[in-house]
Order: structure tokens, then sequence, then C-alpha cells
């Protein structure tokens, strides 16, 4: 594994595709008819590569496609030519004010590798996906991680009861990981003030940065 952080990315390539769909697809600040992916492809010297995307969306913040593709071209000379470390490093303080447009490289960069060794943990800004589906996954995660500074990106499943257990376990660790809980539309109104009066109550609500569209676009 050491000897692959000591490769060095020796091509980055950017392309901007565009998916047309079915029926317009409504989120909570706009309706898409179409989905643009911006994907990144990131090869090193060895011949591997990997490939990530981020698809910009309109009304959440000032990422446009256009910006996003602006910030990957500006940077992916100075990374060329990096050992893959010191580029994700470097890429690091970019996810504070360019979240959007420096994930596809970042994303790229960790499946090299993804989630297999613990070198990982020295990275502070390392965002790691779990879900409430699965709860014994959850729990390596949680035990993983429990004394790092890293970011859990939770995904929730939508059953009230299935979250709930989730939060309970997270509950019983002292840890000082910060919590994304992405819901994705999963819940009505009723279960979201059901699930949000639980987390008001939880010890896990200081660590909890923000739970992402918890209802459906009707409600």
């Amino acid at each position: 594994f050491r000897i692959l952080m000591d490769l060095i990315i020796s091509d980055i390539k950017v392309e901007k595709l565009i998916y047309p769909l079915a029926k317009p697809y409504v989120l909570s600040f706009t309706v898409l008819k179409e989905f643009i992916s911006i994907q990144t492809k990131v090869s090193l010297n060895n011949g591997q590569y990997r490939v990530a995307e981020v698809i910009p969306l309109f009304g959440y913040n000032s990422h446009t496609a256009s910006s996003i593709i602006e910030f990957i071209e500006s940077r992916k000379n100075i990374i060329t030519g990096l050992k893959i470390k010191s580029a994700r490093n470097y890429l690091e303080k970019y996810i504070s004010s360019h979240a959007f447009s420096v994930s596809p490289l970042i994303t790229a960069i960790d499946l090299f590798n993804f989630q297999e060794n613990s070198y990982w943990k020295d990275f502070n800004n390392f965002v790691i996906p779990a879900s409430t589906e699965s709860i014994s996954n959850l729990n390596r995660i949680i035990k993983e991680t429990t004394y790092s500074n890293q970011t859990l990106k939770i995904k929730l499943s939508g059953d009230l009861n299935k979250d709930i257990i989730a939060f309970k376990l997270l509950s019983k660790y002292s840890f000082k990981n910060k919590l994304r809980l992405d819901a994705n539309q999963a819940y009505s109104l009723d279960l979201a003030i059901d699930i949000f009066n639980y987390i008001n109550q939880s010890p896990i609500k200081s660590n909890i940065l923000y739970v992402e569209q918890p209802l459906l676009d009707n409600d």
C-alpha cells in the first residue's frame, strides 16, 4: 500500500456528460429535467486509473458545471506529477470553500484504495459513507473511526424504527466524529417530525452537521 502512495499522478481528464431524464426530478429548490455529470479520470504512472463524478445541484450552491470544470482544469496541472498522497493533501484545503468542485478529484484518489487500509485515518477530511440499512456494517465503521476526526455520511433508510436503532447504536460510543445524515426525501412530514424529535433528545445531536433532504417533495 505504501508503494501505491508513492505512485505519481500522470494525467487528469475532465468531461461533461448530459443525461436527459424520463420525467422531471423534483428537488427542494428546483426541478431537474436532466442530470449533468462532471466526470474526472485520474491516471497514475503505473497505468491504473479511477473515475469519479460530481453532479451540480442547482439551487443548493453556486457551483455550476462551468465553474466545476474551470476549477478542475486550473488544479490538474498543479497536482499532475505529484505523488497521490501529496496531491490529496494539497486538495484538502479546498474542501470547505470548493466542496463540489474538488470532490471528484479527491474521490478518484480515494478510490485507488478506498477504506482498505488504516492509512486513510491520517486524513481528517476523509468522509466515510455508511447506511442505517446495515447495522453491522455501521457498527464496524464506527469502531474503526471512533477516535478520529473523520466525518461519517450516513444514508438514512426512511424506516423510522431502523433509523432510531442506528441512532441508539451511535449514542453508545463516545466519539468526536461529525455526522452528515442523508435522508434523500425518505420521510413523510409526520415521520420527519418524529425523527427530529428523537434527534433533538439524542446525545448525538451535537455531532450532526445537517440532515439532507428529509422530506418528500410534496411536503
